[in-house]
């Protein structure tokens, strides 16, 4: 049995604005998948869609063969964080701990979190930084075994978001974390899956396997437009005003090709953004 099952789920707003269109993946119990696409392609559409705030138009989601997750088996933390304005941050503490039946003990990752001198605050007082961690306080607390992040990390310095993937997310836990940062999903993520415009254009995959689906090793970066022939193991697209060559290997025919008509270009090995680019710009 699969951790998380989504078939054919698609999220529609009246007739015409398509949110999700025919999504379909599935995860297995303790992979970290990377959520990756641009703003607006649908990451946090499909993480409310998942978690059941939002109802999709069509389509089938099944978590551990059941329809929803228990409320005692997952965490979620949100980009952006509003909990309760006029509560004080051990007030909020307290209320989330008491629904959840945890003592103190259970608590331990506010103290981790170096929240010691925020607890006499009010929540509207707070920095975005400190807001986001009060949420990941209570996402983590009674410690799930699932865990959806939609950019957890923003706001949070490079330090704190390392030891809280050391110290609370890295064992026995299955994740989905959506993020602009391709360096944050390269660091932390097992699988990677690529959304665009409400599609799924990659289900989740191991760098391994995406490279075997697209075995480009190297791209040429031009500040020009290029005409270029077809040949074997060779894709362009066009973005940004710029010619984006993709290679399997050097061909230095066509190294040469570009060099006598230009100079104003790069090679470089190609990393995972670069397939999401190919993959949304051919």
């Amino acid at each position: 049995m699969k951790a998380i099952s989504i078939n054919n789920l698609s999220y529609v707003i009246g007739k015409r604005n398509v949110i999700l269109n025919n999504i379909s993946f599935t995860i297995d119990f303790g992979e970290r998948v990377a959520l990756l696409g641009s703003n607006g392609s649908g990451k946090t559409s499909l993480l409310e869609t998942i978690l059941g705030i939002t109802k999709p138009t069509a389509g089938h989601i099944s978590i551990e063969g059941k329809l929803s997750f228990l409320k005692s088996d997952y965490g979620v933390v949100w980009d952006q964080v509003e909990i309760f304005p006029w509560l004080k941050v051990k007030e909020v503490i307290s209320c989330i701990a008491t629904m959840r039946k945890l003592k103190d003990s259970n608590l331990n990752i506010c103290e981790f979190l170096g929240m010691q001198n925020i607890m006499e605050r009010l929540m509207k007082t707070l920095s975005k930084g400190e807001k986001k961690k009060v949420a990941i306080a209570i996402a983590l607390m009674h410690n799930p075994r699932y865990i959806l992040l939609d950019e957890f990390s923003s706001d949070l310095d490079e330090q704190t978001v390392d030891s809280i993937w050391s110290n609370y997310l890295e064992y026995d836990k299955t994740i989905i974390f959506s993020t602009h940062k391709w360096e944050e999903a390269e660091k932390y993520a097992s699988k990677f899956m690529f959304i665009n415009k409400g599609r799924l254009i990659l289900s989740p995959k191991t760098k391994e396997e995406i490279r075997e689906l697209y075995p480009f090793h190297y791209k040429i970066v031009l500040g020009k437009e290029f005409s270029l022939e077809k040949r074997s193991g060779v894709e362009y697209y066009r973005l940004n005003d710029q010619t984006i060559i993709l290679l399997n290997k050097l061909d230095e025919e066509l190294i040469k090709s570009i060099s006598s008509a230009t100079s104003n270009y790069s090679i470089v090995e190609t990393e995972l953004v670069d397939i999401y680019n190919y993959l949304t710009n051919k």
